[in-house]
């Protein structure tokens, strides 16, 4: 992620769209990884308006916050 120079030390995280003509509807790009974030929320949105989007992503720790 830091490669592709997202974000990376934010804790919550809104998915990008792309419309898609084809089917007209909104697909997500660039999702973060599974290892770090944890996917939240439901799509509830108009396939032109992406601010009205309610998914999100939620940083992911596997450990106690103390260790890390």
């Amino acid at each position: 992620m830091k490669s592709q120079g997202e974000e990376v030390f934010k804790n919550i995280l809104y998915p990008k769209y792309q419309f898609d003509e084809r089917l007209k509807i909104n697909r997500e790009v660039n999702k973060p990884p599974s290892t770090l974030y944890f996917e939240l929320g439901y799509n509830e949105t108009h396939p032109t308006d992406p601010k009205l989007e309610k998914k999100h992503y939620r940083r992911y720790y596997d450990d106690e916050l103390e260790n890390i």
